[in-house]
């Protein structure tokens, strides 16, 4: 651009306009990465609760989920079977889950020991919330999802 003259070259637009979209882009992504981190999880979840289910059906009481925090206030859960561990999942960073139970077991007919329960899974920056329930009465486990979401 010369000195002094009024106005702004196309060239110029066109690379302010590109150098815009490319960061509203990396916005963009961030928020939907999060988003399939919650996402992930939720489904992980509901597949290790049902994996504790089918477990108990077929006669392995000890098998079960314990929902804890460590030392970091880093929230998770911990799968055991016959009081070992057998598998550990983490919360990403900046997400949260609330849920009325600290342990998960099935009886041999599948339902839950105890009440249903409802697992709600928050991050923190976005909003963004998945919500898992548990049947009370058949120990189904669902992810509540389109029309079904939790509002």
């Amino acid at each position: 651009m010369k000195i002094g003259k009024r106005g702004v070259l196309l060239v110029e637009l066109a690379c302010a306009l590109s150098i815009a979209m490319l960061l509203s882009g990396a916005v963009y992504m961030s928020a939907n990465m999060r988003k399939a981190k919650v996402d992930a999880f939720a489904r992980r979840i509901c597949s290790d609760i049902r994996y504790v289910r089918m477990r108990n059906i077929y006669g392995d009481d000890s098998a079960k989920i314990k929902f804890r925090t460590d030392s970091w206030k880093r929230s998770g859960y911990a799968l055991y079977k016959e009081d070992v561990l057998e598998k550990e999942e983490k919360l990403p960073e900046g997400i949260q889950f609330v849920s009325s139970l600290s342990t998960l077991n099935f009886t041999l007919a599948g339902t839950l020991k105890g009440s249903g329960d409802t697992i709600k899974i928050t991050d923190s920056a976005t909003g963004y919330t998945k919500v898992v329930t548990i049947v009370p009465f058949s120990g189904r486990t669902l992810i509540r999802e389109g029309i079904y979401a939790y509002e």
